[in-house]
């Protein structure tokens, strides 16, 4: 086993003189895997622990155990202890999903100071086979099986050619200390599920099963590489970008041999699974204004196009700039991003909102009250410009719908004594009209 664990990190890392973290949770896995490495030529080497929190004692005693081994072989040892539940409650995400991004968001802090060139993790070959499973159930694409990459960015993996099985044997064998995580006995993960029922089963139909699937996906991965660079080329014909939108040409889209498979896969990067690809394509022959949304994006129906952005939180609205002038002094601009208003009328604070559908207010150089929406209509402004549109208000009136077009009772005439100038900056929605027109 060593001798197979040293030429997969010479296949992965070279022979130089590499520093490397290892991150040693306690399990069996990563247990074998650190005396390995202090087995192996690979000298230059520290160990990080991660404590989630969620298991009590339990967890106390994993840190305990790894720490205490790290002592006895004078291998540098780093610790974090996080509070996952409440991670997960705030970023809204499953325990599992928190304990993934907080483990590796602190290896990636703790590898950069220490100057660590590597991080190993110690997933083995059932836990490839499991990944490749799960991600199967959940319609990730081809992609999803290719299951976990052997090295990704600083992220290795020198122990995907070892089976469970053999990992115990070698660990009882050398009498490497390590400790059982009773939640992976439990029922309530997909993982679990897979790994101790749909598994066993597969066995039934062939008892290679784990080393049959780990070989299909480096075929997959290596099918993925090749595609890769088509789909590249797929995207430069299909699509444009512009800012933070990124635009699909529907007739382009609509003419290609396989719409929903190269679709699904420059879409699947935002989110998107396969089981939306039906609705998506649904919605290339429907009428503009339909959508479809991803946790993190949404895409839009428009004219010849699909239009893809980001949903945006609260917390990233523009803000608002005011700076107040002279009346017969000032200039007025001709950016549609600044509006210039009289001071005289307005009731301050002015606030930043995003519009609804009862909103009314008087287009500059027009006569009489227009519904917000029936002007953004008029504009013929797209659907995400328009849902993402912003109003400037001053108490209940709306005195700027921001970018476009300034109420006209709020305008700087000739008797204007002040002037206030608004900006909003960042603002999301590409300006098409002026309160100068």
């Amino acid at each position: 086993m060593q001798q197979v664990f040293e030429a997969q990190l010479r296949s992965m890392i070279g022979e130089g003189d590499c520093f490397v973290l290892m991150a040693v949770s306690g399990g069996v896995d990563s247990m074998v895997m650190a005396s390995l490495f202090r087995a192996s030529p690979y000298q230059k080497i520290a160990i990080a622990h991660v404590n989630f929190g969620l298991r009590g004692d339990d967890s106390d005693a994993d840190e305990a155990l790894v720490q205490h081994w790290a002592h006895k072989a004078a291998i540098p040892f780093y610790v974090q202890r996080f509070d996952t539940l409440v991670y997960s409650k705030e970023h809204k995400v499953s325990v599992e999903m928190a304990a993934r991004e907080l483990r590796y968001q602190w290896f990636e802090e703790l590898r950069q100071p220490t100057g660590a060139d590597y991080i190993a993790v110690a997933h083995n070959a059932n836990d490839h086979a499991e990944t490749v499973l799960l991600n199967l159930t959940r319609g990730t694409g081809i992609r999803g099986l290719c299951g976990i990459p052997g090295k990704r960015d600083a992220i290795i993996r020198p122990m995907l050619c070892f089976e469970r099985a053999h990992i115990m044997e070698y660990a009882q064998k050398l009498g490497t200390p390590y400790r059982e995580d009773a939640s992976n006995a439990l029922y309530d993960f997909a993982r679990n599920r897979i790994r101790h029922a749909v598994l066993p089963e597969l066995r039934k139909i062939n008892p290679q099963i784990i080393k049959q699937l780990c070989q299909d996906s480096r075929y997959l991965r290596e099918a993925y590489a090749v595609l890769e660079k088509a789909l590249e080329r797929k995207r430069s014909e299909w699509c444009r970008q512009d800012g933070e939108a990124l635009y699909f040409e529907i007739e382009k889209i609509a003419a290609d041999a396989y719409p929903a498979f190269h679709l699904f896969e420059l879409l699947r990067p935002y989110g998107f699974c396969s089981g939306q690809m039906k609705q998506i394509i649904d919605m290339l022959h429907a009428l503009p204004g339909h959508k479809v949304l991803s946790d993190t994006h949404i895409l839009y129906k428009d004219r010849g196009v699909l239009a893809l952005f980001p949903q945006e939180q609260e917390s990233t609205l523009p803000s608002l700039h005011i700076s107040l002038f002279e009346g017969k002094t000032y200039h007025l601009h001709k950016s549609p991003n600044v509006a210039a208003l009289d001071v005289d009328k307005l009731q301050f604070p002015l606030t930043l909102r995003r519009w609804n559908q009862g909103y009314r207010f008087t287009p500059f150089g027009m006569h009489g009250s227009k519904k917000v929406s029936d002007f953004l209509t008029d504009i013929r402004l797209p659907l995400w410009e328009k849902e993402r549109q912003l109003v400037v208000c001053s108490g209940n009136d709306i005195v700027w719908v921001a970018g476009r077009r300034i109420d006209e009772q709020y305008k700087v005439t000739e008797v204007t004594e002040r002037v206030a100038e608004v900006v909003v900056t960042n603002h999301p929605s590409k300006p098409l009209s002026s309160q100068t027109e």
